[in-house]
């Protein structure tokens, strides 16, 4: 995890970012960073989180919905965009496992950074369910291929990329 992150080529929000957004526009701002990439579940109700007037936003939906279709997403748009270092705003019972799966594909710098959103603070039980479930994301993320990401069939063409 990384405390203060310096120079990245985007800010990367993995999802569900609509409670994260605060945290990245600030980010990007303190890093004179202009790109900012938000992981969403839909586009409904989401137009005015993916345009802002002064950072360029690019939202998308992962396909598979999870950490492994965000890290494909990640890694096709890095190659575009040609970018060399990123920041990822992730909680952190999934940090390890995300710059895992970002980093089988995407060669440059991956900084993490924790959520601070009031969803990320969890109770002893919210602990324990995110054990097991992050247990059984570890064994998955292991299998996973998220470098040759399948076809969004909800966003059919530009991955429905906004």
């Amino acid at each position: 995890m990384t405390a203060h992150p310096g120079h990245a080529d985007a800010i990367v929000v993995l999802g569900p970012s609509s409670k994260r957004v605060t945290q990245a526009l600030s980010l990007a701002r303190q890093l004179d960073v202009d790109r900012v990439v938000l992981s969403i579940g839909d586009f409904a109700g989401q137009e005015r989180t993916c345009h802002q007037p002064d950072i360029r936003i690019t939202c998308f939906i992962p396909y598979p919905f999870s950490t492994s279709g965000e890290a494909g997403e990640v890694e096709r748009l890095a190659r575009q965009e040609n970018w060399q270092s990123i920041v990822v705003i992730a909680p952190i019972p999934q940090a390890a496992r995300a710059r895992y799966l970002i980093g089988k594909c995407f060669p440059g710098s991956v900084q993490i950074v924790a959520a601070t959103n009031p969803e990320t603070h969890l109770n002893a039980a919210g602990w324990v369910y995110q054990a097991i479930y992050q247990s059984g994301a570890w064994v998955k993320a292991l299998f996973d291929d998220p470098c040759t990401p399948a076809p969004n069939p909800r966003a059919p063409g530009t991955k429905a990329a906004l």
